[in-house]
């Protein structure tokens, strides 16, 4: 679906100046395979290499970091260097949603109210800053790292809302709750740590219709392009995150943390050059 007709930059091509790329189908779709990634690599690097939620989002916070300021550094749009950049994120939210919510014990209701105040924030700064309705406008360096913080805290309210959906109760991971900084005190006060426990594949297939209505809304109405922007990437993240739970847990393909991160590489690298190739073919038929 595309949400910024205005600007021809290719998705996967650097710019003569800073844009966001090209917001088309197969941009959709490498945020999506991206996301789901996240949250595998996620869990594998927390869980399966034993990072911890604390160890593993410190490392790759401190990744993110120094991704955002290369890519804001760089004069031209780098497509290689923003997926990087919106894959870190996405695997850095993963990690840093289960801190707050299990090692914190705040719980998923809780954490997502946490979290979503934290996404209205930078998105309001992000939008206060840079004024404009359209997503092809040339980005300066503090509107291009409000964009990547807003990022970052929409993977993780999106993580933790897909967890809600997915998922009836919250995974200490061996743990109780009087070994959570907060669990006693949450539940002390009558805020549960539980979610709704839709259950992966009904949270992945209503996210995906979700995600449809967003396209539709933007394709059929006057809604502002950039919010339907935000929308639908607020909306990936939970649907990476129950996907990816989906293809990782039992009660879905049962695939583990390791294959399935190793079968999203792939996915995301076979997209990426097929986009590629198809930017290609574009360029050459606008330069004709």
């Amino acid at each position: 679906m595309s949400m910024n007709p205005s600007t021809n930059s290719p998705t996967l091509a650097s710019n003569t100046s800073k844009k966001l790329p090209h917001i088309n189908g197969m941009y959709w779709a490498l945020v999506v395979s991206s996301t789901t990634l996240g949250e595998t690599a996620g869990d594998f690097i927390s869980q399966t290499l034993d990072f911890g939620y604390g160890g593993a989002s410190a490392v790759l916070l401190a990744l993110f970091v120094i991704a955002t300021i290369l890519q804001v550094l760089f004069a031209k749009q780098h497509a290689w260097m923003y997926w990087t950049t919106l894959t870190l994120a996405s695997i850095g939210g993963t990690t840093l949603c289960d801190w707050i919510t299990r090692s914190l014990g705040l719980g998923y209701p809780l954490g997502s109210l946490t979290i979503f105040i934290s996404l209205v924030a930078t998105l309001s700064a992000w939008k206060w800053w840079t004024r404009s309705r359209d997503l092809g406008a040339a980005l300066d360096k503090i509107g291009e790292s409000l964009y990547w913080l807003t990022i970052l805290t929409s993977s993780t309210f999106g993580t933790v809302l897909g967890d809600m959906l997915s998922k009836n109760e919250l995974d200490l991971d061996g743990q109780t709750i009087g070994d959570t900084l907060f669990g006693e005190f949450v539940t002390r006060h009558g805020f549960g740590l539980g979610g709704i426990g839709f259950g992966d594949t009904a949270s992945t297939i209503a996210l995906l219709v979700l995600l449809a209505a967003v396209a539709v809304v933007t394709l059929k109405t006057r809604v502002s392009r950039v919010s339907c922007y935000w929308g639908g990437i607020i909306v990936t993240h939970p649907l990476g995150a129950a996907a990816g739970d989906f293809m990782t847990k039992d009660d879905g393909l049962h695939l583990g943390n390791a294959w399935a991160t190793l079968l999203l590489v792939v996915v995301l690298t076979a997209v990426a050059v097929i986009a590629y190739r198809n930017n290609k073919k574009q360029a050459a038929t606008l330069a004709a």
